[in-house]
């Protein structure tokens, strides 16, 4: 099984994701790190934590909390996109979880758990790459070494984007 680490601003394309992945057998879930952009981090965790369950994902899955806002860009949301909750204001909607994200930060859950990981691990980010950047910033040396490969969902060939006339929204969010 491939060990990966989902970075997610979970909205309806991150939430199918997550299903997904908790699902795949071919996938090992490590944690799932979370941080702005189609929604506010804090209710992008709410989100994980109540697709997770919908998911089926182990009970100890670690979830951690990341940046509110992007380094780079003011803070933009979708709301016309992914629904006002973020996860296309589901009737009725998913029930709370009672999961409860990591206290430490998403930066430090992904370099400790690249740290901890045996095996190379694949970082699959969906979302803006705020917390991603200053993962590897903080740690390089740990990233060289224990990251297989970074799949970043940002961008398209041969077309416009969906944010800007050129722009992907993970991209635009926080270049």
């Amino acid at each position: 099984r491939m060990p990966v680490i989902l970075d997610v601003d979970t909205g309806v394309d991150d939430a199918l994701a997550l299903l997904l992945a908790c699902r795949c057998p071919m996938l090992e879930v490590l944690a799932v790190t979370c941080v702005h952009g189609n929604i506010g981090v804090d209710a992008v965790v709410e989100n994980t934590l109540r697709v997770l369950d919908a998911a089926g994902a182990r009970a100890d899955l670690p979830v951690a909390g990341g940046f509110g806002e992007p380094l780079v860009q003011p803070v933009q949301h979708c709301p016309e996109i992914h629904g006002k909750d973020g996860i296309g204001d589901l009737s009725p909607p998913l029930p709370p979880s009672p999961r409860k994200a990591r206290p430490e930060h998403a930066v430090q859950l992904l370099n400790d758990t690249l740290r901890e990981s045996s095996r190379p691990v694949t970082v699959l980010a969906l979302a803006p790459l705020t917390n991603i950047a200053i993962a590897i910033r903080t740690e390089p040396k740990l990233w060289r070494s224990k990251l297989a490969r970074l799949v970043w969902m940002g961008g398209a060939v041969a077309v416009g984007g969906n944010a800007t006339a050129w722009s992907e929204a993970n991209a635009a969010y926080d270049p």
